[in-house]
Order: structure tokens, then C-alpha cells, then sequence
């Protein structure tokens, strides 16, 4: 399952040009990466707030 799932996000990676080359990464593929950080700092404050609430 593990392999599979690698060889499935290789594939979405380089079918949406998110994948980087040797000249560097693609705007795509930064553009991801802000995407994905932003994403992981949103769920972080809601799951700490909610960590508050219940303590």
C-alpha cells in the first residue's frame, strides 16, 4: 500500500507540472507548497483550540 501510494502522488505530482527538475522547483509546485503550509497551520490552531476547550 505504501509503494502504491507513492507511485500514485509521483504520478499527480508530474501530471499537475508539481514535480521539480534540475533546474529548480516550478512555480506549480511552490505554489503547492505555500498551499500545503497554510492548510497545516489552519488545522493546527483548530486542533489546539479545540485541545483547550476540552481541558
Amino acid at each position: 500500500v505504501t509503494v502504491f501510494g507513492m507511485i500514485v502522488g509521483a504520478a499527480l505530482a508530474h501530471n499537475f507540472a508539481l514535480a521539480s527538475s534540475a533546474k529548480g522547483p516550478t512555480a506549480n509546485g511552490q505554489a503547492a507548497v505555500i498551499i500545503c503550509f497554510v492548510f497545516l497551520a489552519v488545522l493546527s490552531v483548530a486542533n489546539s483550540d479545540l485541545i483547550r476547550k476540552n481541558s
